[in-house]
């Protein structure tokens, strides 16, 4: 999750570097869909925190022999694919709708475009995702 964090905002700014260095205007396509990307992941080191938190609380408990019980690595991981399809899913929006996603001042992402139905199945995807990172929390 960190390592996905970090290709994230270097995208970011290798894209906006290129986009400086060749003239291609104040926000490109690329430059738009990673800086939704980064609202997506925005809850990256938060998790990977409380993840090694977790984890090591459970050894300091077992005493070093075990780690965290079976129903916190499963939180774990659902919270863990539930940012990562979110963020891919944010990558692939401007494929499928030819618009990147917006992102409002409480970063939550909004799709747009003209088919509906690509828009609404995208809308139902993130739900899914948001649904499984707070379940994870829990």
């Amino acid at each position: 999750l960190a390592i996905f964090y970090f290709m994230v905002f270097a995208a970011l700014a290798i894209c906006k570097a290129l986009s400086e260095w060749f003239w291609f205007g104040a926000s490109t396509w690329g430059e738009a869909a990673l800086r939704s990307a980064t609202a997506a992941i925005s809850n990256a080191p938060m998790l990977c925190v409380l993840f090694l938190g977790t984890h090591l609380r459970a050894e300091q408990i077992s005493q070093g022999k075990v780690g965290p019980p079976p129903a916190a690595e499963l939180g774990m991981k659902l919270c863990t694919w539930s940012v990562v399809i979110e963020t891919l899913l944010v990558l692939v929006v401007p494929l499928l709708t030819g618009d990147a996603p917006m992102v409002s001042s409480q970063e939550e992402l909004k799709f747009r475009g003209e088919d509906r139905l690509v828009t609404g199945i995208l809308t139902l995807v993130k739900g899914a995702t948001t649904i499984g990172l707070y379940l994870g929390f829990s």
